[in-house]
C-alpha cells in the first residue's frame, strides 16, 4: 500500500469555484433560486448612506437564515460560527462572515 501525501496548507494554483465542491442536488442550490426571486431593494435601500458599518444584503441574511432552519440551527451564535466553518453556508453567504 502506497501512503498518500499529507496535503493539508495546499494552495491552489486557480482559484476553484465552490459550487464544484457542493453537491449538484444540494438544498442550498434552490434556497439561493428561491431567495434570487424575492425583490429586497426597499430593505436594502434603507441601508445605503447611514453611519456605522455597512449592512450585510438582506438576501445573504436570509439565505443562512433558512439553511440554518432545515439544519435545525436556530441559534444566531451558532449560525455565525457554521458560516465561518462549513463551505455549503460559506458559499449562501458569498464568503462574508456576518456578525449576528
Amino acid at each position: 500500500m502506497v501512503l498518500r501525501e499529507d496535503t493539508i496548507g495546499q494552495t491552489f494554483l486557480l482559484p476553484t469555484d465552490i459550487r464544484t465542491l457542493i453537491p449538484e442536488d444540494h438544498v442550498c442550490f434552490f434556497i439561493e433560486k428561491l431567495v434570487n426571486c424575492v425583490d429586497f431593494s426597499e430593505i436594502d435601500f434603507q441601508y445605503v448612506d447611514t453611519p456605522g458599518q455597512k449592512a450585510y444584503p438582506a438576501a445573504m441574511l436570509v439565505r443562512i437564515i433558512l439553511l440554518g432552519t432545515i439544519y435545525s440551527i436556530h441559534s444566531s451564535r451558532k449560525l455565525e460560527r457554521i458560516v465561518r466553518e462549513n463551505i455549503v453556508f460559506m458559499y449562501l453567504a458569498g464568503f462574508q462572515t456576518p456578525v449576528f
